[in-house]
Parts: C-alpha cells; sequence; structure tokens
C-alpha cells in the first residue's frame, strides 16, 4: 500500500524506466536479449532537421449562395414518412458512447474510444448489418436479425434501409472474407 499519490506515481515511473532500460526484451532479438533503451535509440535534433515539415496549403473561403426567403402565404408541405416493409432493410442512427461499444439487438460493435460521440448509421437487414460514420462504411458484418429483431428498429425514427451493395458486390465481399 501506498501512503500518498505521490508514493504511488514514484514507485509507477521507478517500474517504468526498469521497464524500458533494465529488463531483457526477448522479443526486440531472440537469440540476445536486450533492453528497449539499447535497441531504439532516440533521433538527434540534426538528423530531425532533414525531414521538413510539410503542411498543406491553406483553403480560400467560397462566397455561398444567398438563400431565397420564402413568401408567407406558401403553403407547408406535407411530407409523409416512408413506410417500412416488413422484414426489409431498415436505417437508424446511433450514438457511439463512450466506452467505444455500439450495441445493436444485443450485438455488439467495436467502434474504438476514438469515435466516442460519433453519430453512426446502422444499416440492417437479414443478411448483412453495415456500420457507417460520415457516410464511410467502417464494418460490415453478417446478421444475426430475424424479422422480428427488424421490426422492432422501425418505430418512428427509424426508415427503410437503401441499397447498400449490389448482389454482385456481396457475392465478392463473402468470397474474400
Amino acid at each position: 500500500m501506498f501512503t500518498s499519490l505521490a508514493e504511488a506515481q514514484a514507485a509507477v515511473d521507478a517500474y517504468v524506466l526498469h521497464y524500458n532500460t533494465d529488463r531483457p526484451h526477448q522479443a526486440l532479438d531472440p537469440k540476445t536479449p536486450v533492453t528497449p533503451a539499447d535497441r531504439f535509440q532516440p533521433v538527434g535534433a540534426q538528423q530531425r532537421a532533414l525531414v521538413d515539415l510539410w503542411l498543406p496549403p491553406t483553403l480560400d473561403a467560397v462566397a455561398g449562395t444567398p438563400v431565397q426567403p420564402v413568401p408567407a402565404d406558401t403553403e407547408p408541405v406535407k411530407v409523409e414518412p416512408p413506410t417500412v416493409q416488413a422484414g426489409g432493410p431498415v436505417e437508424f442512427d446511433r450514438v457511439v458512447p463512450a466506452s467505444g461499444n455500439l450495441m445493436v439487438c444485443q450485438r455488439q460493435f467495436w467502434m474504438g474510444t476514438h469515435r466516442a460521440g460519433m453519430v453512426a448509421r446502422i444499416w440492417a437487414d437479414c443478411d448483412l448489418i453495415h456500420v457507417l460514420i460520415a457516410g464511410i462504411r467502417i464494418k460490415t458484418v453478417r446478421s444475426h436479425l430475424s424479422v422480428n429483431d427488424l421490426a422492432t428498429l422501425t418505430p418512428p425514427g427509424r426508415r427503410p434501409g437503401r441499397p447498400v451493395a449490389s448482389a454482385t458486390d456481396r457475392g465478392r465481399r463473402r468470397r474474400r472474407g
């Protein structure tokens, strides 16, 4: 037991120093174990100066198009929500939690803690589940969902899924994996 936070930090610092400098590490050289400090040396300032830091050019602002005002006497347009076919594909959004583990009907999708707070669009049917973030497909897995599961995912706020991949793309993907 440590009597203070400073004492605990000192013990951790001593262990890290021993781990990185004194402890032999077989993975670095299986014939003759060496310490990480023996194997890896810091790069001097002269060598670091050989590679210039490259920054992309700045972008110029583009003038936007002006917004046209809507006349006050315009009748509002009624938009009917799309109907969801029973057992058909569905799309819905979920926010990636701080843990990075996204859950869909008792299945866990590891998104990583670096994606915490991002909105993930889930496209699911009885064959595949796609997870997209910002329109980029992050994961595709075989679906564990039944028609009944898809029905539970279709209350208000859910929408029918659009086609994601053609049948030939799906076949090609299955043969690779």
